[in-house]
Parts: C-alpha cells; structure tokens; sequence
C-alpha cells in the first residue's frame, strides 16, 4: 500500500515536472535588444546607456549621445519603433496630449532635419520642450501610443504617416507636461 502511493506520488511530481519543461520551452521569451533587432540599420553600439529620463539635463544627455550617432538608414516599409528606454510614468494612450517632448528628427542621408537642441550644430542646452497635442504628424501620434513618461523611443516613420515626402526617424522622450 505504502509502495503504490509512493509510486503514485512520483508519477505526479514526474508529470509535474515534464509539464513545467514544455511551459518553458514554449513560453514567449523577452530579451534585450541586439544590434540586428534595431530597426532600419541604427548603428547601434549597445553601450547607449540609456535610462528612464527625469530630468532636462538627462534628456539632453541621451539625445547628445543618440545625436553621436545617427547614421543614414533605409527606407521604412511601415511605422515602427524601439524603446531604448522604458518610463517609470504614466503610460500614453491614443489621443494622450499629457506629456512634453525632446526630440531630435532625422531623415534617410543622416542629417538632422529638426531637434530640441538650442543650436543644431553646437547643441550645449535644449530649447522648451514640444507640448504634447494633437496637432503633430500621424506616425508621431500612433508611435507614442504604449510610450511611458520618461522614456525614450526610436519613431521610424514611413512617408505617409510623415510630412509625405520623406521617411524620418524621430528619437523622442517623454517628460511630464510643463
């Protein structure tokens, strides 16, 4: 008797067991991004060092160090981004017009079309930060949708969703509305 539950007993912690290994083995998986999941062929280095953005100074410490390095891209077959830094605040919803924003927008030939930056080519400060509004171009509206305040996101923006006669690639970050 004593045996049979024994056995028993380990069938179940055996079953258990192999049940857990296939909930691992198929589970989804979440990674840090390399290089390759970049969009668009950003020359990424993997030591950005970007983190949740707090203050004006750490703003315009991450768009200089993105500004660094900003290299041509292709064109985009369809909006899309990539977070380098998620926000610890509110997360932006569809219509959200309750943040600020530091920018830097650029297009295809890696020239800096616009920016937060005070002088386009000696950035040392950032101008005010853009009002967030409902005003802006379709891809900046749907790429901050899911965006947390402090963060930093890559807006790759196909022509359509843009001014209509050039792909640009937005690096935005989200500070609370001032």
């Amino acid at each position: 008797m004593k045996s049979q539950k024994i056995k028993a007993t380990l069938i179940l912690i055996t079953s258990i067991i192999a049940l857990l290994a296939i909930i691992i083995l198929v589970a989804p998986r979440t990674k840090e991004p390399e290089p390759s999941d970049l969009p668009n062929n950003h020359e990424y280095t993997g030591d950005e060092g970007y983190n949740p953005v707090t203050s004006s100074e750490d703003a315009l410490a991450a768009l200089q160090t993105y500004r660094a390095s900003i290299a041509p891209f292709d064109t985009f077959d369809g909006l899309s981004v990539m977070d380098l830094a998620i926000g610890e605040g509110e997360v932006i919803e569809e219509g959200s017009t309750n943040y600020s924003a530091y920018y830097i927008v650029h297009q295809s030939d890696g020239s800096i079309l616009d920016s937060s930056f005070d002088d386009k080519n000696n950035p040392t400060a950032l101008k005010s930060p853009l009002p967030g509004s409902t005003n802006l171009i379709e891809g900046w509206k749907q790429g901050i949708v899911g965006m947390r305040i402090g963060g930093v996101r890559i807006l790759n923006i196909p022509a359509d969703l843009a001014y209509k006669e050039a792909d640009l690639r937005f690096i935005v970050i989200l500070m609370p509305k001032q």
